[in-house]
């Protein structure tokens, strides 16, 4: 089982450059990463973080080795071209698909590729949407539902990424899948 989680940095660091990206970012952060080695038990977990800073970076890579690589284009154009580029790839072989974005990445990644999300999601796959309701309500899941997929979203409110209710439905979707 594949499964892939994007989602944004936090401005909350720890001091330590050679910790991995997953526990480097800490405050609003920390759901996301019990979330990912949750979800890890289960499902080989790819996180991808999304920072302007050092582009999308993946969860285990170290913050250190990131700055000390040859500068790479960076910043908000050049991070949401690479995030699309990885959501079309993971769509089209995760079996569940974790979205935790703010409001802006999520309408410039996948408000503008749903299209493409809703063609190439695998059947029977889980995908989880969170963002601000604004966001939300533009999507039509229909496509995916009648792919037998499950669809959970989570309407953001301040800065909490997802709600314990929406996790837990998610894990629990998660676990049942894997023991098909």
């Amino acid at each position: 089982m594949k499964a892939h989680i994007f989602t944004d940095d936090s401005d909350t660091t720890s001091d330590n450059p050679d910790l991995p990206v997953v526990e480097y970012y800490k405050g609003t952060f920390g759901p996301v990463a019990s979330l990912y080695h949750e979800m890890n038990e289960f499902a080989a977990t790819n996180l991808h973080v999304l920072s302007e800073d050092y582009g999308v970076v993946h969860g285990q890579q170290k913050l250190k080795t990131l700055s000390e690589k040859k500068p790479v284009p960076v910043g908000s154009n050049e991070m949401v071209k690479a995030t699309r580029k990885k959501i079309l790839h993971a769509t089209v072989n995760a079996d569940f698909l974790v979205f935790l974005l703010s409001s802006d990445l999520f309408r410039r990644t996948v408000t503008q590729l749903w299209d493409e999300i809703l063609d190439t999601a695998k059947p029977d796959s889980i995908l989880c949407f969170s963002a601000a309701r604004t966001a939300l309500d533009v999507l039509n899941f229909d496509k995916l539902e009648q792919k037998n997929c499950t669809v959970l979203t989570y309407q953001r409110v301040g800065v909490a990424r997802i709600d314990t209710k929406t996790r837990k439905e998610l894990i629990s979707a998660i676990k049942q899948k894997s023991m098909e």
